[in-house]
């Protein structure tokens, strides 16, 4: 479980660092990394009854929403190269 939830979380972010990938395959890894997070969320929430809190706090995104809209744009290429460094100082 714990290398299904790494890998769903920093697989599309490592593939996008090495290159080689087209933006859709990228889109597409992100999509499906995202609904495995969103189904890992959906279970701890199962286990610790806590079914309520994801509906209440829309803690699960609809995919066709957008998170992050307080940032203002969309992370760049550039800050994941900030994120996996900071990951591994």
């Amino acid at each position: 479980m714990i290398i299904w939830a790494i890998a769903a979380f920093w697989h599309p972010i490592a593939c996008r660092w090495l290159g080689g990938f087209s933006e859709s395959d990228l889109k597409s890894k992100a999509r499906i990394s995202i609904y495995q997070l969103q189904q890992q969320i959906i279970y701890l929430a199962q286990i610790f009854n806590l079914e309520q809190e994801l509906e209440n706090h829309l803690i699960v995104a609809n995919p066709t929403d957008k998170v992050d809209t307080h940032l203002g744009s969309s992370p760049t290429h550039e800050d994941d190269d900030c994120l996996l460094e900071n990951a591994f100082n």
